[in-house]
């Protein structure tokens, strides 16, 4: 009996250590945060990105911010509005998006349009997936708490860079060569990648950043690719609805 009790009281220690982010180490809160996101079922987020082009001394910047609202329901049903204004050197655009019933609705500059669409692509262009890294994957990894938040740091080994751009650009690649044929010469290569989790007393992510630098070559022309991605998040699992536009039966459908 008293062995019962005690093996009932251990665990009982670790599930309230393990919620409350207090005794875990850098990976675990990483971890732990990471899949407390995957459960989220709504959220309200602000998105702030960056993306620099730098080649033979020019600098082309590019800047986007995005308010999105989402309610997912399962792994393939989901409503999100958002509205992303993208600033390409001094040129505001803004373009208004919905997702509800496996459509994704645009409206930009007086053009409406629908698409059917997988909520798997939509939740990758509004950033709400990232890579999942092991703890082998790491360079650095750091945390710091102050009070009852926790802000985890980490920085992407370079072994780990080489096999993510063999995953993520061997398609892009493969499609160009087919657009442009034998002639396509590019290489690229991911150089660094950190990102920094700040979270609260129960692993809520509170807020994430990811900063990465590219350098290609295409054609013999050199360049590199600086990107900053900022997000702040909140109202975890208390949205409810999402109140769409009346006009959304009126738009175009297009082919993906």
């Amino acid at each position: 009996m008293k062995k019962t009790l005690a093996i009932a009281l251990a665990a009982v220690l670790v599930v309230f250590s393990f919620a409350s982010c207090g005794q875990a180490d850098a990976f675990e809160l990483y971890q732990t945060a990471q899949s407390k996101m995957k459960d989220v079922k709504s959220l309200e987020m602000h998105v702030e990105g960056t993306i620099e082009l730098s080649a033979e001394g020019m600098s082309i910047p590019l800047s986007t911010e995005m308010d999105i609202k989402q309610v997912l329901r399962s792994q393939t049903d989901a409503d999100i509005a958002m509205t992303t204004t993208a600033n390409l050197m001094g040129t505001p655009v803004t373009t208004e998006s919905y997702f509800t019933g496996g459509y994704l609705y645009t409206s930009a500059n007086g053009t409406k349009v629908k698409t059917a669409m997988p909520l798997e692509d939509v939740l990758s262009s509004v950033g709400n997936t990232t890579p999942q890294f092991d703890e082998a994957d790491f360079k650095t990894l750091s945390v710091e708490s102050q009070g009852n938040t926790y802000t985890v740091q980490y920085e992407v080994s370079e072994e780990t860079l080489s096999t993510m751009i063999d995953d993520l650009l061997s398609g892009v690649l493969s499609q160009m060569g087919d657009i442009v044929g034998d002639s396509l010469d590019m290489d690229i290569s991911i150089t660094s990648y950190s990102g920094e989790i700040a979270m609260d007393k129960d692993c809520n992510i509170t807020s994430q950043r990811i900063a990465m630098r590219m350098e290609m070559t295409v054609m013999g022309q050199s360049m590199q690719v600086d990107y900053d991605l900022t997000s702040t998040i909140w109202g975890m699992n208390s949205l409810e609805k999402i109140d769409f536009p009346s006009d959304l039966d009126s738009y175009t459908e297009q082919e993906l």
